[in-house]
């Protein structure tokens, strides 16, 4: 997740789980998640587990000093961030107690230098029309990492093809099995593209942090929050807050206004998080 349970409960005030159960706030957070995307354009790679590698295979990544629940992190993916094989990225298929298996092969098997990390899983396919260029814009970025592209089915060598990260355009080389994306005549003359690739935002930042951006966490847990509080809301807006009976009067504590009051000051911070993160680079500072 973007950001802890925990942590969302820090920005409401709120720890009770009889009032707001883990259960609402999760759900909340994954809502979170899908609005923050649509908002920046773009995804992110939260740190899930990690480790430092003790072997590897081909296809498998070991850390024995592991101990996780069997297939746990199927279908989700491992970085390797640092030492021999850093930047390559694979779909996890299955996992033992201390090992996982990727869907291919790595270009270069990590060793005992090579730290790692489990996150999301947003490889994507896409089929993609080919204009009579050598250039191929694609729909999001940053890439990350492409697996495989292809030109009316046939296979493009990795070598042959420039990638710009940040701007999400793939160039191919004068060496390339296709001279274009398109047939080669005009623009009009277009050819199916199927192309593989991972893209958005890795939890890795020039200081060696392992963490997502601090404004993007801090985005999340306002949402989240937000999500969750107005849950809350409409449960307790005709909770009792003061008394009066013939000997004595009281408070049990005024949960709607008190609730509302929270709303608002979040409601202020999200927009102006939104101002300092809206058309910036969402790369990590």
């Amino acid at each position: 997740m973007y950001v802890s349970v925990a942590e969302v409960r820090n920005t409401i005030g709120i720890n009770d789980t009889t009032i707001i159960p883990d259960t609402t706030i999760e759900q909340a957070i994954s809502f979170a998640e899908d609005e923050i995307d649509r908002f920046t354009n773009t995804t992110y790679y939260p740190v899930e587990e990690k480790g430092v590698v003790t072997t590897s295979t081909n296809t498998e990544l070991t850390d024995s000093n592991k101990s996780w629940i069997p297939d746990l992190y199927a279908n989700y993916a491992v970085y390797i961030y640092s030492g021999t094989g850093k930047g390559q990225i694979r779909e996890i298929t299955t996992n033992t107690i201390d090992t996982l298996t990727i869907d291919r092969a790595w270009d270069t098997n990590p060793d005992t230098t090579s730290k790692y990390y489990i996150t999301y899983n947003n490889k994507i396919t896409e089929l993609l029309d080919g204009k009579a260029e050598i250039e191929l814009q694609v729909d999001k970025y940053p890439i990350i990492q492409v697996d495989s592209l292809k030109i009316n089915d046939v296979a493009i060598s990795s070598s042959n093809y420039y990638i710009y990260n940040k701007t999400g355009k793939i160039s191919l080389k004068n060496t390339a099995e296709k001279k274009y994306f398109g047939t080669g005549s005009t623009e009009d003359d277009r050819q199916a593209i199927n192309l593989t690739y991972w893209y958005g935002i890795l939890a890795e930042n020039r200081k060696g942090k392992i963490d997502l951006p601090q404004q993007i966490k801090r985005l999340c847990a306002i949402v989240a929050g937000l999500k969750a509080l107005s849950y809350q809301m409409g449960g307790t807006y005709n909770t009792l807050s003061t008394f009066t009976l013939p000997e004595f009067s009281g408070t049990i504590g005024q949960a709607y206004v008190n609730i509302k009051g929270t709303v608002d000051v979040l409601n202020n911070e999200l927009t102006e998080l939104k101002k300092m993160i809206v058309g910036r680079n969402p790369y990590m500072e």
